[in-house]
């Protein structure tokens, strides 16, 4: 149905995949990762088995070259923990950036006219 949708937007001539198979065929060939959502475990709470639920490495397909040579195995999925704070307050030591970071709140005109979306009532 959104696919439906999305094709009565385009052109006539786009080449937009016709059904729900299709767009699963071309991202599947993009080498994104599979789609059942699990997420591979830290070094601290790796399990005994090296295999899902569903029997699937939890490792990425590799090609024949790279099965043959002693690389180390790259996770198919890894939740990485980026922290916030640090980065924010690197960006308020400069006093260049922290104007530009308080702009949203201190800068704005309140005049009501809309100038940008962020400017509407919802």
């Amino acid at each position: 149905m959104l696919l439906q949708i999305l094709q009565d937007l385009l052109p006539l001539d786009a080449k937009f995949p016709k059904d729900n198979y299709e767009a699963k065929k071309i991202i599947k060939d993009l080498g994104l990762v599979c789609g059942t959502s699990r997420w591979k475990k830290s070094k601290g709470e790796e399990s005994e088995d090296e295999e899902g639920e569903d029997g699937e490495s939890k490792d990425e397909v590799q090609d024949d070259t790279d099965a043959l040579s002693k690389r180390k195995k790259k996770g198919a999925k890894i939740l990485r923990w980026f922290p916030l704070k640090p980065r924010l307050q690197r960006l308020f030591l400069s006093s260049k950036t922290a104007a530009y970071m308080k702009w949203h709140a201190e800068g704005r005109t309140e005049d009501e006219l809309m100038r940008h979306p962020a400017d509407s009532q919802a």
